[in-house]
């Protein structure tokens, strides 16, 4: 049986956002827009009464797809205004991909189906 709880949704939905805003902050808009609307997405899963897990695994792979390659979102690095908060900015971009990946990961195994 499948056990995804809206709360980890939740999470993903909030990481998301998150991703958005230090995007954003970064001036790197088409990277915000495209999470802007994976945000959106996760947003519309939770609207449901009961979470549509197709929906949700589209998601996950299409989010998980721009982690793939070398001219990926994983080797991008957002600028600041100065040295510091650039620094600042980078770690926690850094440190919310991370969290982010966990999350997928987490939610991943809870949906798929294990034969014996």
């Amino acid at each position: 049986m499948l056990r995804v709880e809206k709360w980890r949704v939740q999470e993903l939905a909030l990481l998301l956002q998150q991703l958005h805003k230090l995007l954003m902050k970064g001036n790197n808009s088409e990277w915000a827009n495209v999470f802007l609307h994976f945000h959106q997405e996760a947003v519309e899963i939770l609207s449901r009464d009961e979470l549509n897990i197709e929906a949700l695994r589209r998601l996950i792979h299409n989010i998980v797809n721009c982690f793939d390659g070398y001219q990926s979102f994983t080797n991008l690095s957002l600028g600041g205004e100065d040295s510091d908060s650039g620094s600042e900015l980078n770690r926690d971009f850094n440190q919310t991909k991370v969290r982010l990946l966990a999350v997928l990961s987490e939610i991943d195994s809870r949906t798929t189906i294990y034969t014996h």
